[in-house]
């Protein structure tokens, strides 16, 4: 069995003038997709709905006929020819029977092909051979994400450090960032009060003691009294 289509007209609250006329199998869904401001576009009908959202009014949604799902295309022609005869000055973008919004009508169709399709660099692929074509700002040698996720698993490390490299910050403690505060050194005792280590600050302590740096600071500032079984506290 063949479902039908609303034929409908949106009209001015404030002059009781035909605006627009449109389609839809869902009035309420159509409606709220005519209010929703997430679907602001520079077209003759949204700024016909803006206007009356100022002055706090919507336009008033009625349907004129119920017709064929098959037939909708015909019918949404006739009537917007029929309201343009009439005087009406509708803000409709085109003459009906598209099925198309104004940013589906000026994108490019499924299928069709851009002028500078195959213009780009051409490169051949890193693990596949493929020849494909990029931008010229595009320093990447994979054709597909799939390629590139091929490479990171044959070599880890090829994105990172190479093999020997020393980091500028490498056995280097207590150095001071601009910007950032120097960490405060954090003595460790045991239960009985006596001394054990000391460490350059309450995260370098969490990570040798495996513990989250929050648990050894509390104990610093008297919080709690213990921390992985330990005393802390500052040095000074």
């Amino acid at each position: 069995m063949e479902n039908y289509v609303y034929i409908y007209t949106l009209t001015d609250p404030i002059t009781n003038q035909v605006r627009y006329v449109g389609k839809t199998k869902n009035l309420k869904q159509r409606r709220h997709n005519h209010l929703n401001k997430c679907l602001d576009k520079n077209t003759h009908k949204r700024n016909w709905i803006n206007s009356l959202r100022k002055i706090e009014k919507r336009p008033i949604m009625e349907v004129i006929e119920e017709v064929l799902e098959s037939e909708w295309h015909f019918w949404e022609k006739y009537w917007i020819a029929q309201f343009r005869h009439w005087g009406f000055n509708l803000v409709n973008y085109g003459c009906g029977g598209e099925g198309l919004t104004h940013g589906n009508q000026t994108s490019f169709k499924k299928g069709h092909i851009p002028w500078n399709h195959d213009t780009g660099h051409k490169k051949c692929c890193t693990i596949c051979k493929e020849i494909f074509y990029s931008r010229p700002s595009d320093i990447g040698k994979y054709c597909s994400r799939k390629c590139f996720t091929v490479f990171q698993k044959s070599e880890p490390n090829k994105t990172q450090f190479k093999k020997g490299f020393i980091p500028w910050n490498k056995n280097k403690k207590g150095y001071k960032l601009k910007g950032k505060k120097q960490s405060i050194s954090v003595l460790q005792f045991d239960l009985n009060n006596n001394f054990i280590k000391e460490h350059d600050g309450c995260l370098e302590a969490s990570l040798e003691m495996g513990c989250i740096p929050e648990n050894i600071r509390a104990c610093c500032v008297g919080k709690s009294k213990t921390a992985m079984k330990f005393i802390w506290k500052y040095k000074n």
